[in-house]
């Protein structure tokens, strides 16, 4: 019988522990049912249990060495930026991650938020783990063997990370990790980067990692040898796995970003204006698909127009009073455009003519998902919206409406990502005979080095490339 009461009492002792510390990590007394090993392991994301000196939280919950079982890795829930944008960035985590180890791999991100790069989290069921199933992959957006031929011609030293696939990953990575949460000002600090840590335990639990390092990131610019020792402290970057939050990139000044690393200079963006994010075999084949459906006289027969409204609002939207100014500098812009598009049907004898624009469902993020800043007006872009359309009249008589014009992107793919419609809309507006850029950003130098590598870099060609700079 007493042998019976201290049973009992073990147990209740047992399961007042597991609830203490389930409710410290803000996690359900479930999860430490279901995964018993992780009831022992981390504190809260913001208990301040030791430091570095360079970022405002670090907590190491384990010393020694780590448990190498193949190749180090890094990966990162979410790159800043769209498509092209976070594109750089795996650009530069890839250096980076080279000038820390020859030996480290980057994973390979999905396509999230629609056009944006990284990995799903916060669902109940960790969606994370399940990513490899349900998601688009970056290499069905772009050709990830020429993404990887390039980097392989530009440093003959082959100082970049290779890019592993999910699977790959999931495989091959050592068991213990490294998460490194984004910098929070006070007043989101309880909540920033707790849906990201709840779903990383899940996804760890579910596929036998083990959390060993925690740090957060404060908004400032390290240097590399900082940023690396702040990172994986005393631990060998070749047996771990780094979790990354957030990836802004390497720039030479903080501008927006979240944080900055100086010191390897050739690892920022301008190192990489000349590198081509050519599309996918997949997203080829569905340009193609669109080209016979209605662009009928096929390719280099039409004009192409690609007008960026994101960047021209924040340009020439931003600076003015009233809604009045804001339609007088678009119509300038509309003017010039309706100018070279006459001078461009007129030398080339073609009609056709191919119109992507960022204001409809898939284009830019802001706008799509109405963020837009108040001066970029969503009443004041439909207004645009409309107008040019009105004047330009896509391609001839094959969409009598905005709404046909906007509907002809559905139905051409199962994917319906607007960030992998807007790569198909650059395929096409590439391979047109002549392209017009207005708004700028690096999505159209994206179209533009594509234009060259479709069409050559020819006197014959020089003039059939034109930025407008009325829309600039």
């Amino acid at each position: 019988m007493a042998l019976k009461r201290w049973l009992l009492l073990l147990i209740l002792i047992s399961i007042i522990i597991i609830l203490t510390i389930a409710h410290s990590n803000r996690l359900d007394f479930f999860f430490f049912i279901k995964y018993p090993s992780y009831a022992t392991i981390p504190k809260r994301w913001n208990s301040r249990s030791g430091s570095d000196g360079l970022g405002k939280t670090v907590n190491s919950l384990y010393h020694g060495t780590t448990n190498s079982k193949g190749p180090g890795y890094v990966l990162v829930a979410e790159y800043a930026d769209q498509m092209t944008g976070a594109s750089f960035s795996i650009l530069s985590l890839q250096c980076w991650a080279g000038t820390v180890s020859k030996g480290l791999r980057v994973v390979e991100p999905f396509l999230h938020t629609g056009s944006g790069l990284g990995y799903t989290f916060g669902s109940r069921k960790g969606a994370m783990h399940r990513s490899s199933r349900n998601q688009v992959k970056l290499r069905d957006i772009i050709d990830l063997k020429k993404w990887q031929k390039q980097l392989e011609n530009k440093n003959s030293n082959n100082s970049y990370s290779m890019l592993d696939t999910w699977k790959e990953f999931v495989k091959l990575a050592p068991r213990d990790l490294i998460i490194v949460g984004r910098d929070c000002n006070k007043t989101e600090y309880q909540s920033c980067n707790s849906k990201f840590y709840k779903a990383v335990k899940l996804f760890a639990a579910k596929q036998g990692f083990r959390i060993v390092r925690e740090v957060q990131i404060e908004r400032i610019v390290y240097s590399s040898r900082e940023f690396e020792k702040l990172i994986y402290g005393t631990l060998d970057p070749n047996g771990v796995v780094v979790f990354f939050r957030q990836w802004g990139g390497i720039v030479s000044k903080c501008f927006n970003r979240r944080y900055a690393i100086s010191g390897i200079d050739q690892c920022q963006r301008h190192m990489y204006r000349s590198f081509l994010f050519e599309t996918s075999e997949r997203n080829r084949r569905d340009s193609s698909v669109y080209m016979s459906r209605f662009l009928s006289e096929g390719s280099d027969k039409y004009i192409s127009v690609m007008l960026r409204m994101e960047r021209f609002g924040l340009k020439h939207f931003k600076r003015a009073n009233s809604q009045e100014e804001k339609m007088i500098a678009f119509t300038k812009c509309q003017v010039a455009i309706e100018r070279e598009v006459r001078n461009m049907k007129t030398i080339h004898n073609t009609s056709g003519l191919f119109l992507a624009m960022d204001t409809r469902k898939h284009g830019s993020r802001g706008i799509r998902n109405h963020s837009a800043p108040p001066f970029m007006d969503n009443t004041l872009l439909d207004v645009i919206t409309r107008q040019t359309f009105d004047t330009l009249k896509p391609y001839g008589n094959s969409f009598s409406t905005l709404e046909e014009w906007d509907a002809s992107f559905d139905n051409i793919s199962s994917i319906q990502a607007p960030g992998y419609v807007a790569q198909l809309q650059k395929n096409l507006a590439a391979s047109g005979r002549c392209l017009i850029t207005a708004g700028g950003g690096s999505f159209q130098e994206s179209a533009r080095l594509l234009y060259t590598k479709k069409h050559g870099n020819t006197k014959a060609r020089s003039h059939c490339v034109v930025n407008v700079p009325e829309c600039f």
